[in-house]
This record gives C-alpha cells, sequence and structure tokens, in this order.
C-alpha cells in the first residue's frame, strides 16, 4: 500500500470514510480481497508471495492497514515481511504489539490499525505515534500527514466529499479521486533520494510504468447506523471489483 486517506467524524452520515491505492510490481502475484480461511470475519487481500497482506477490516470493524517507508537504499534482504504486521492484528494481538517492539526487523514502513472509531498510527521511521478519533488524514510513503503533494490532494478531495450524501455517489467520487493521474511539477516533489525521474513517476495518486504501479484501491463507508461498505477494485492483471456490505457488530 502507497496511498492512504481517511476521515473520522468529519462526514455528517459517515462517521468512517477510508480510500487508499495499493502499489506493486504487476508481477507480484495477489489474490483479490476476500474472507481469509482461518480467521473468520476478516476481509484482505493476500501478498501470495510472502502470505501477509496491506489491509484488513473484521466484521466487527477491526482495521488494519500499512504502507512502505521510501528509502534510497531501502534492502529488503533479511527483513522480514511488512505485511506480516497487519496479518498478525487480525491472527494475535500478543504478537502483533511484539512485532511493533521489534519493529527493526522489518523494512521502513507505517501502520495505522485499531478500529472504525479510533486509529493508532506508528511508525519504524518517525517518532510521531498518535491516536486518531477525528479529523481528515493522509499517509504515502513518509510519516502520517507529511504535506507532499499527492497526500495533500487526496486530504483536499476527500474534504469536498463532506457534503455528498448518496452513498453510491461518494464511493464514486472516491473511486474518481484515487485515479487521478496526473504528475506534479518537479519544484514541488519531496527528494527522497531515488532520484528526479523516479520521484515523478511516483507522484501521482495513480501511478503507471511499464512494470510498477498502482494494483487495486479500495474504499471503506461506515455510516452512523454501523452499516459498512468495502470495495476494492483491481486493475492489474485484470479489471475486478469484490464488494462486502455488512452491519459491524
Amino acid at each position: 500500500m502507497c496511498l492512504i486517506g481517511f476521515m473520522i467524524n468529519e462526514h455528517p452520515e459517515y462517521p468512517f470514510i477510508f480510500a487508499s491505492n495499493r502499489d506493486e510490481f504487476y508481477s507480484r502475484e495477489t489474490k483479490q480481497a476476500g474472507e481469509w480461511e482461518g480467521l473468520p470475519g476478516l476481509i484482505a487481500g493476500k501478498d501470495v508471495e510472502k502470505g501477509g497482506t496491506w489491509l484488513g477490516l473484521t466484521m466487527s470493524g477491526d482495521f488494519a492497514a500499512l504502507t512502505n517507508v521510501r528509502e534510497p537504499t531501502a534492502d529488503s534482504e533479511g527483513k522480514q515481511s511488512r505485511g506480516e504486521l497487519v496479518k498478525s492484528y487480525f491472527e494475535n494481538r500478543e504478537v502483533f504489539n511484539s512485532n511493533l517492539e521489534h519493529a527493526s526487523v522489518y523494512g521502513g514502513f507505517n501502520i495505522i490499525y485499531g478500529n472504525v472509531r479510533q486509529l493508532n498510527y506508528f511508525s519504524n521511521r518517525a517518532e510521531l505515534k498518535a491516536s486518531l478519533t477525528n479529523g481528515v488524514h493522509a499517509l504515502s510513503n513518509a510519516a502520517l500527514n507529511t504535506p507532499w503533494p499527492k497526500t495533500e490532494q487526496l486530504k483536499a478531495g476527500m474534504k469536498e466529499l463532506v457534503s455528498v450524501h448518496s452513498s453510491s455517489e461518494l464511493e464514486e467520487n472516491l473511486f474518481t479521486l484515487l485515479k487521478a493521474d496526473q504528475a506534479f511539477p518537479v519544484e514541488q516533489l519531496p527528494d527522497t533520494g531515488v532520484g528526479t525521474e523516479l520521484e515523478r513517476m511516483l507522484s501521482p495518486l495513480f501511478i503507471s510504468s511499464d512494470q510498477y504501479g498502482t494494483r487495486s484501491s479500495t474504499v471503506v463507508l461506515v455510516d452512523k447506523y454501523d452499516n459498512c461498505t468495502f470495495v476494492e477494485r483491481s486493475y492489474v492483471p485484470s479489471a475486478a471489483e469484490a464488494r462486502f456490505t455488512f452491519k459491524i457488530v
């Protein structure tokens, strides 16, 4: 996952709104979002290569999502898969907490976790830790709410949807926002050490290149009556949609 935006207690009808893009190599095998065998009530996609996930939601409202931190000299050799962090949150909280205590065994990451009423933020590359019960927030490949052009565009776009009350219209507007593919001018971009050309290629909300880009988008809406809609739209290797509706209990 490389881009996350969420609103808590900002919309009059939907106290939790989440929108995200997962960016990954096109060749990395992935299973579309679905109910996980062995973890009843969990809806999540699956990274087939390592067995973990980047995003999950349970029917009781537990939630976790992850982004990588962009590092010019990042070396995953010998590092544990970051996808196991999200998976462990749903499997065993003691193991999850231990994983956070030993976060140095993973490459750089950000994780939000908790439930649809309150999320916590943690990173092994930033001192900031936060409990989030309201506001509009965005997360890419730097610390929470770092003002990169893409995160600012996502937050601004989500704020504009506070006046949209139709569930279907809200959903479509979020997916349209997530497909914004215009690169930003070089002078607006952060310098993460990967070079100007790559920095610009990675700058849009929706990334496209020969081998790497946005594989899927996910929208989650929870209304004030705890009715939840979870939709994942996949683009690679082929277009597909997974949709789940349920009441959080």
